[in-house]
This record gives structure tokens, C-alpha cells and sequence, in this order.
């Protein structure tokens, strides 16, 4: 199974070990088999941003509208690079969005413990 690393955080070698990839690092091999295909990368998938740090980070406290349109784009990123499950960590006043966004684009969001099991949200 192929879990995407939605995290702000590298993931450890027992993750990887389970099937995490790290966010970035999918991006870049979705970017790059595009290119090899010869396919035109659309204007949508020059959105997905390189890092997920902005969309994570508060400075300030967010409005509802803030947080929904930050989930809105992170549960699109697994969906549109192909994944069906997404391992989460985010405030917690974004998570129960978040996990409801993932859920209705048919990708189920994970928590991971210390013991490296997967947990659905």
C-alpha cells in the first residue's frame, strides 16, 4: 500500500518501510513521469505547491474560510498524484476537515503511532 506523507515531517525509515512516501518526493516523480511521457503538465498540477509548510503553518488564528480552503487543496494533492490513503498531521482544529475532505475524494487519511501502526481517522 502507497501512503502519501501529508506531514510537515520526514518520514522515518520504519514509515517508508510501511509504504510512506514522503510528499515531496512523490511530487517530484509525479512531475517528472509526466515529463518523460511527453505529457504537458496542466495548469492545476503546476499549483501543487513544493512543500506543505504554508498550507499547515498559521501565523495567525484562521478563519473557517482559511481552513477550509487549505484542506480543500491538500486533500486534492493525494488525489490528483494518484493515491488512496494519506498519512495526516495537522492542527487540531483542522484535522476532523481535513480527514472529511480526504474521505470524500476517496482517500483514507491515517494517523501514525509510535509502534508504526496506521490507524484510520
Amino acid at each position: 500500500m502507497k501512503i502519501l506523507n501529508l506531514t510537515q515531517h520526514k518520514a522515518t525509515k520504519e514509515q517508508r518501510d510501511a509504504g510512506v512516501i514522503d510528499y515531496t518526493d512523490a511530487r517530484d516523480e509525479f512531475l517528472l513521469m509526466k515529463e518523460k511521457a511527453g505529457e504537458n503538465i496542466s495548469s492545476r498540477e503546476k499549483d501543487i505547491p513544493e512543500t506543505l509548510d504554508d498550507l499547515l503553518t498559521f501565523d495567525n488564528p484562521p478563519s473557517r474560510g482559511d481552513i477550509n480552503e487549505r484542506v480543500m487543496l491538500i486533500s486534492w494533492i493525494p488525489y490528483e498524484l494518484g493515491y488512496k490513503s494519506a498519512l495526516i498531521f495537522a492542527p487540531q482544529f483542522m484535522i476532523a476537515a481535513l480527514e472529511s475532505a480526504l474521505k470524500a475524494r476517496g482517500v483514507k487519511p491515517l494517523h501514525m503511532f509510535d509502534d508504526n501502526r496506521f490507524v484510520e481517522g
